[in-house]
This record gives C-alpha cells, sequence and structure tokens, in this order.
C-alpha cells in the first residue's frame, strides 16, 4: 500500500506502508512504469524523499531515519537493490519531507556550500538536516 510518493524526471520513488521503499522508473514510450530497484528490509515507511539521481531518503515508524543508494554492480541482482547507506534514530515520528532552506541568500554572493535541504515536520516539532558535496 503506497504511503508516499516522490517523483525526479523519469524516476518514482514509492514508500509503501509494509514493504519500505521501491524506485520505479516511467517508460515513456511503452506507457508503463517498471520496477528497477527495492530496499528489501520490512520498514514501515511514514515518508519517502529523492536526494539525487542515486540516493534516497526515508522515515519509517520506529522514528527512524534512513538513507538508500541506487548500486550500480554488474550483476543484474546488484542493480535491482536499494542498499543501506546511512540511519539515525530521531526519536520523533516524520510525516513530511519538503526541500527548503533556514536561510535566505548567502550575503556574500558566494554558492552556498549545501546544495540540497530538506525540512522534515512531525506534528510538534521541526528539523531540518543539510546534505554536503
Amino acid at each position: 500500500m503506497a504511503i508516499s510518493l516522490r517523483s525526479r524526471g523519469q524516476f518514482i520513488l514509492v514508500g509503501d506502508l509494509l514493504r519500505s521503499m521501491a524506485l520505479l522508473v516511467y517508460k515513456q514510450l511503452e506507457e508503463r512504469l517498471e520496477d528497477i530497484a527495492k530496499d528489501y528490509k520490512a520498514n514501515w515507511m511514514t515518508q519517502v524523499e529523492i536526494l539525487d539521481d542515486d540516493t534516497f531518503l526515508g522515515a519509517e515508524h520506529h522514528n527512524n531515519l534512513f538513507v538508500c543508494t541506487k548500486e550500480g554492480g554488474l550483476e543484474e541482482e546488484d542493480r535491482r537493490l536499494l542498499k543501506l547507506a546511512g540511519q539515525f534514530h530521531l526519536g520523533e515520528n516524520v510525516n513530511v519531507f519538503r526541500e527548503g532552506s533556514l536561510v535566505l541568500q548567502n550575503p556574500s554572493g558566494a554558492p552556498p556550500l549545501v546544495h540540497k535541504t530538506i525540512l522534515l515536520w512531525e506534528c510538534k516539532w521541526s528539523y531540518w538536516t543539510d546534505r554536503l558535496h
């Protein structure tokens, strides 16, 4: 049962209530969705977000955040796996991810170090996280 859905270009990330997350690709010529990679752990998802074409953020009902990456191995089985890259026990349930920033603009005019910031909310608190390049 899909509980969360994010898209970026031709990729669609689906957060499933009982089966973690799956990455789909839309085949425009064939007009169909193809399942290209999955996280095979049984996480009960509350929210998902696409950080970039190979990196995906998930929140699950045990109040944990985790990041998965798409594998680029030679074997077909390796390419169909979303590999766990990191995890963090937040201690609060996350039900919304939003791209944003807590700072309007860098006053010096220099390019920011942070390329993408994800804000996450739970009904009574807000948190923020940065992804540095």
